[in-house]
């Protein structure tokens, strides 16, 4: 379920979905390559602007987390 997905999964799922670099998913969320690859490494995570932006995103693209 989406609640139990974090953001790096949720990340990940949204690049292989739509399939986009990690900088072009950071360019289309507003945020620096460097914060994204380090996110997708899982080390740190977004904010909650950030995560806001990439339910956003998600939401505008019609990506689902439902199984």
């Amino acid at each position: 379920k989406e609640e139990n997905m974090t953001a790096t999964e949720k990340m990940k799922k949204i690049i292989e979905t739509k399939g986009l670099t990690e900088a072009q998913l950071a360019e289309a969320i507003g945020v620096s390559k460097g914060a994204m690859h380090n996110w997708m490494k899982g080390v740190g995570k977004p904010s909650g602007n950030a995560e806001a932006k990439l339910e956003k995103y998600c939401t505008d693209n019609g990506i689902s987390f439902e199984e």
